[in-house]
């Protein structure tokens, strides 16, 4: 295994030359300069195996050489909660290590994959719970001197972020020890309200009490020296992510900070969950303003939420809320966080029942009337043409529709209004300009379109994200992402197979484009794909797009279609398709067309590639993507 010593303040001193050359604005730095990544997997075992070696309250065990282990880190000491301590989980189990360092999340941020070098460590327990460390008196361990730790911890790459396991506190156990966990429908005990977090430089921790509405308890555990000491315990209820661990018999959680409790909701003795308020139905809702009332019958609402409140395609106090064949709007009084796919009970008695340009709507909800009761739910749109839409507005208002086999036209891209038209007739789409695909490129052909069935002073359709829309050709204009971002096009693979580089979004008089170079760059060798979603060749047999270059020394782009591609091109087969491409007689910056490539060979489904290759000393042209068309 590669040995990396770097010393702790030489990391600190490229941190502060770093945020003081870049005035420290918004530059994220994935490792430090200098640092490389272990790639590929050297652990020689998983965490749940590394963990029954040791028996519980014996004395800590000399770990073999040669033992390696692996996991995606789960903790995050940035706001003080975690002192010292590093958290890893990988699909078996969870483990703490103990460790030496300050801001230790500084090089294993939340995400990030590490191995760890067992050899000449201990594995031991401190009052039952399984830590890494090196040797000390009895069960325990110390933790690993900070000009060890290089020599233990190999860092690779950044992963996805790590979703909590969803439980209840009565079915917590022993293999969930040391791993991310979520609750819902829970809240602070009544005894601690009034009161924070813990005690701000109180020298010590604090136990708080979280209980669900069956009155299953379990301890917080928070740090006197954490950022949020001094922060007033919520009074709501509503769902906790934290790490799960044990001190003796007692149960804790570990917060890593104060977005990890969103307790917005209305308690278990005075909201939806008391049994003293009844449920109504959304169509008892919807019936009774249609019998001419302006406020909702007394007791709440439940159901699943349809709007994406992360696509920025609603104001951020609006949701929509669907129960069986009906839905409605829900306004909050302030900005909600309530996701796609989460199960409400929403406490609706007394508020006012009224029309916003002819979208029903119950108005004024205060957050602390809606608790969230599970995640990942879903709801199957109901598939219907444009003319049974138009017909039955009032009934479908609110809820997920499906038209299939329909255009899009009126704009080249989402933002404002574009029509939706199928053989039975047209149905206005609105996007916000505010939406994140607002600026995506509306594809060519027919297409699927699930939305939610709305009204603007007439019916309307809101998609709710890009992948809501279905089908059609394919056309990607460069032109919705921030300049040097690296191109992330939804259903595309922007791969470096050679190198660190990608095909990055530039900007050029307003003209958005993809462009790729070798020119300067660090790694000596470049190998980059950007390669499309998958096509579905029986319906889409044309390709067309434009290609430029910058300081012409060699001919780097190359375009391949495959049909066996899934996410590595070194295992596909490709075939190159041989379009015109920018060359040594072009000028620089001068666009040429590729001109129509003909794809009506291949059958089935494929998926169309641009490779770059290139080297930092003598093959360092600069290529760039325009205007893909493949219809």
């Amino acid at each position: 295994m590669p040995s990396r010593k770097y010393y702790m303040f030489s990391l600190l001193a490229v941190l502060l030359m770093l945020c003081t050359t870049y005035s420290c604005v918004d530059q994220e730095f994935d490792i430090l300069p200098g640092m490389s990544t272990q790639e590929t997997d050297i652990s020689t075992i998983t965490l749940a195996e590394l963990k029954q070696m040791h028996e519980v309250g014996e004395g800590a065990l000399a770990i073999a050489e040669g033992t390696i282990v692996k996991g995606v880190v789960v903790s995050d000491d940035t706001q003080g909660n975690f002192f010292q301590d590093l958290v890893i989980q990988d699909e078996t189990a969870g483990i703490h290590i103990r460790a030496g360092q300050f801001g230790l999340s500084t090089l294993y941020p939340p995400g990030r994959l590490i191995y760890i070098d067992c050899g000449g460590l201990y594995l031991g327990d401190f009052n039952g719970l399984i830590q890494i460390g090196v040797q000390d008196e009895g069960p325990n361990v110390g933790r690993i001197p900070e000009i060890l730790i290089p020599d233990h911890f190999v860092i690779g790459p950044k992963q996805d972020l790590v979703s909590p396991t969803e439980k209840t506190i009565a079915t917590l156990g022993d293999a969930d020890l040391s791993t991310l966990v979520s609750f819902v429908n829970v809240e602070f005990s009544s005894s601690d309200l009034g009161g924070t977090f813990a005690e701000p430089n109180g020298g010590s921790g604090r136990n708080r009490t979280i209980q669900d509405c069956d009155d299953n308890k379990i301890i917080m555990r928070n740090s006197d020296f954490a950022d949020f000491s001094g922060v007033d315990i919520p009074k709501g209820n509503g769902r906790l992510v934290a790490v799960y661990t044990k001190f003796g018999e007692t149960k804790q959680l570990t917060i890593r900070d104060i977005d990890d409790v969103d307790f917005k909701g209305i308690r278990c003795d005075g909201g939806p969950t008391n049994r003293g308020v009844k449920q109504i139905s959304i169509e008892a809702v919807k019936t009774s303003f249609a019998n001419g009332s302006s406020s909702v019958p007394d007791g709440f609402i439940s159901g699943i939420v349809i709007s994406d409140n992360t696509t920025d395609n609603l104001v951020d106090q609006n949701l929509f809320l669907q129960d069986g064949n009906f839905g409605i709007v829900i306004r909050f009084s302030e900005t909600h966080n309530f996701a796609l796919g989460d199960e409400l009970d929403v406490n609706i008695s007394g508020q006012e029942l009224s029309e916003f340009n002819g979208l029903l709507q119950v108005n004024g909800i205060g957050l602390n009337r809606a608790t969230s009761k599970s995640t990942g739910n879903n709801i199957t749109p109901r598939k219907v043409t444009a003319s049974e839409l138009l017909a039955k507005s009032e009934e479908l208002e609110s809820t997920l529709i499906e038209i299939e086999n329909a255009t899009i036209s009126g704009n080249s891209i989402f933002e404002f209004e574009t029509t939706v038209s199928d053989d039975t007739g047209d149905i206005p789409m609105f996007t916000r300009s505010q939406a994140t695909f607002a600026g995506d490129a509306v594809p060519s052909g027919n297409v699927n379109v699930i939305a939610i069935a709305s009204d603007f002073n007439g019916s309307q359709i809101l998609m709710r994200k890009r992948s809501d829309v279905t089908g059609g050709g394919v056309t990607v204009e460069f032109e919705s992402q921030p300049d040097f971002e690296d191109i992330n096009i939804l259903g595309w693979s922007n791969i470096s197979a050679i190198g660190t580089r990608q095909w990055t979004q530039r900007y050029f008089m307003e003209n958005g484009f993809a462009e790729i170079t070798s020119f300067g760059d660090t790694d000596p060798e470049l190998e980059s794909w950007l390669i499309s979603q998958e096509i579905d060749l029986s319906k889409y047999s044309n390709l067309n797009f434009e290609s430029a270059l910058q300081s012409y020394v060699h001919d780097g782009l190359s375009v391949f279609i495959s049909q066996d591609y899934s996410d590595d091109p070194n295992t596909a087969t490709w075939q190159d398709l041989n379009p015109d491409l920018a060359g040594v007689i072009n000028d620089d910056f001068e666009w040429v067309s590729s001109g129509n490539i003909d794809l009506s060979a291949y059958t089935g489904s494929g998926h169309i590639a641009f490779r770059y290759v290139g080297n930092s000393k003598k093959q360092t042209t600069t290529y760039r993507l325009d205007n893909i068309l493949i219809e």
